[in-house]
């Protein structure tokens, strides 16, 4: 499995241990350790309780993504979506979000392609309130120049992406033809898979044409990050930290932007820096307490999620060896 990905782990590794060197650089251990002793760690029992719950309504978001193609359980949705969560905490190249497409594709007899179309459709649905948010913070919070930038160059990407999904749905016929002008530079074989591809992945774009799931999807994918907010507060809490009510929001957005880059499998080294670099452009927030910070809320979101999607994955009698064979296409 990793040969296939061999240099993109090997970015993954490099790139998480510069992140890493960056988090860590400057600072006293001996501090941030001491920052750990003044905890209260029984908020963690709040946060693993939203962290679960905000899981949960991913299935729930996903149900209705997944309505035009066929009515799904929501609890098969729940196990195939944080058997996807962990595969990324734990295997290279974010394969848990091909692994999802497969284990739905499979036991419940959709097309794979569609099922995956669906899972880039949340993709947009979280960039979409990730963007809300981000304009949200600028109104309050004045970040540095090169943080702006790289917003701004967040949201053009993200535009773009949305332009093309919505032109795939309402102008179909148009928008294959622009594809098609690409995918005919490929060889025939490819050009043909790239084709089919492209059919099946519009066809699990419906539910954009249905006003009602959409405007259910969108709610659902507000909750599911205001339930990411509430846990970076709540942590805040745990650490004592005063900060203003737009901080959880300013620290949800660049570390969601941040882990968007290369790292090794579960975000390790860009989620610390990326949070680090967040919180101490707060002044009452020393990098001490900024790493353990973000240590702490790594940890709150990787191991009940890892754990959860390993007892899933055993429960649909699966293995990580089968996944891998079987959604090689």
């Amino acid at each position: 499995m990793i040969k296939k990905f061999d240099w993109k782990f090997l970015l993954g590794i490099l790139s998480s241990g510069l992140f890493l060197y960056l988090a860590f650089r400057n600072v006293n251990l001996i501090l941030a350790f001491a920052v750990f002793k003044k905890v209260k760690y029984f908020y963690l029992i709040l946060i693993l309780f939203l962290t679960v719950l905000s899981y949960y309504f991913r299935a729930v978001r996903w149900y209705y993504l997944m309505r035009p193609l066929k009515s799904i359980r929501i609890s098969s949705l729940f196990s195939a979506t944080m058997i996807g969560f962990m595969a990324n905490n734990i295997l290279p190249a974010r394969l848990g979000e091909v692994f999802r497409a497969y284990i739905i594709g499979r036991k419940e007899n959709v097309k794979k392609a569609a099922s995956f179309a669906t899972i880039i459709l949340e993709r947009i649905f979280d960039a979409t309130i990730l963007s809300f948010f981000l304009l949200f913070t600028l109104f309050f919070f004045t970040p540095p120049e090169w943080v702006k930038k790289g917003s701004y160059i967040f949201i053009c990407i993200y535009f773009i992406s949305l332009t093309y999904i919505i032109a795939l749905v309402f102008k179909t016929e148009s928008t294959f033809s622009f594809s098609l002008f690409f995918i005919k530079l490929f060889p025939k074989k490819l050009k043909n898979r790239l084709t089919e591809l492209l059919n099946s992945f519009t066809l699990g774009l419906g539910i954009l044409k249905s006003i009602n799931h959409l405007g259910i999807v969108f709610i659902l994918s507000f909750i599911i990050w205001l339930f990411c907010i509430l846990i970076i507060q709540v942590l805040f809490f745990s650490f004592s930290l005063h900060l203003p009510f737009y901080a959880a929001f300013v620290l949800l957005v660049f570390v969601s932007m941040g882990i968007t880059l290369p790292s090794s499998p579960g975000f390790i080294g860009t989620f610390q820096y990326f949070c680090i670099i967040t919180l101490t452009l707060f002044p009452d927030v020393s990098k001490e307490a900024a790493l353990s910070y973000s240590i702490l809320f790594h940890a709150s979101q990787y191991v009940p999620v890892t754990l959860i999607g390993l007892y899933c994955l055993w429960k649909e009698q699966l293995t990580f060896l089968e996944l891998e064979r079987q959604s090689q296409d």
